[in-house]
């Protein structure tokens, strides 16, 4: 077998695989965001359930306590006031994260959408590296 069938043999190969793992990869893509979307749902749920559940048993044990936990009208203030200020602080964040993803987005298209001229570059470096360092 001469040895470009052989380095093509290799390259078939190579694109086989490649192939297959990206075939792999878009095949569960979808299954892997919902099964993620569904975890997230069921965190989301726990968390608001035991919020929920601990207020329920504040509620009760103050009103069978029989003593007075109600707060001063200053002291509702300041937690109204913080409240509003972590929500606040909150939609910031939030904008944060929604800016960064859509930039990052944007980055990954602009890299795909030069990805040939990338090769085509790397491949004139390639040459001319090539000619220098082939025996003439």
């Amino acid at each position: 077998m001469s040895e470009n069938t052989e380095k093509n043999n290799n390259f078939q190969l190579i694109d086989k695989i490649t192939s297959q793992h990206f075939s792999e990869i878009e095949h569960n893509i979808h299954h892997f965001q919902q099964i993620l979307f569904d975890l997230q749902n069921e965190y989301y749920k726990i968390w608001k359930n035991s919020f929920n559940s601990n207020l329920s048993l504040f509620k009760e044990f103050t009103s069978k306590s029989k003593y007075d936990y109600s707060a001063s009208a200053p002291l509702n203030s300041i937690i109204s006031n913080l409240h509003e200020e972590a929500t606040k602080y909150r939609d910031v964040c939030n904008k944060i994260v929604v800016s960064t993803i859509e930039a990052s987005k944007k980055n990954a298209k602009t890299w795909n959408d030069h990805a040939k001229s990338f090769e085509e570059s790397n491949k004139k470096i390639i040459q001319f590296w090539m000619s220098a360092f082939t025996m003439k």
